[in-house]
């Protein structure tokens, strides 16, 4: 899921955790509504639009049977882990939800309780 898409499908995101996320455009993140307060960006793993292999055109959109097979193993290689990498660098997985699933989860955990104590 590229940034773009979390902040779509999110309207009432405040706070965007980027910690450990790699390829990351500073010209996407520009694009994010500024009341998005973005933390833990790192800057040495910021990369142009151009670098970017996470660019919304190639995601968005199924590759050809030939360009598939030229650039299957790339996105292998490009998502897995070398093994230089620490585990704690380990590039941004897709299978680990956003951030803002917490948020969400503490924020109906808080509005149960104030609902509870409206009734008492």
């Amino acid at each position: 899921m590229t940034i773009k898409e979390i902040a779509r499908s999110r309207p009432n995101l405040k706070f965007l955790d980027l910690e450990g996320c790699r390829n990351i455009s500073k010209e996407a993140i520009d694009q994010l509504n500024p009341n998005i307060h973005i933390e833990n960006f790192d800057e040495k793993y910021c990369c142009s639009d151009s670098e970017s292999f996470g660019s919304e055109a190639k995601l968005e959109s199924e590759p050809s049977s030939s360009e598939s097979e030229s650039s299957g193993s790339k996105a292998e290689s490009e998502s897995k882990p070398s093994s230089s990498e620490s585990d704690d660098e380990v590039a941004y997985d897709n299978d680990v939800p956003p951030p803002i699933i917490i948020a969400t989860s503490l924020y109906k955990k808080r509005q149960v309780k104030s609902e509870k104590s409206l009734h008492s």
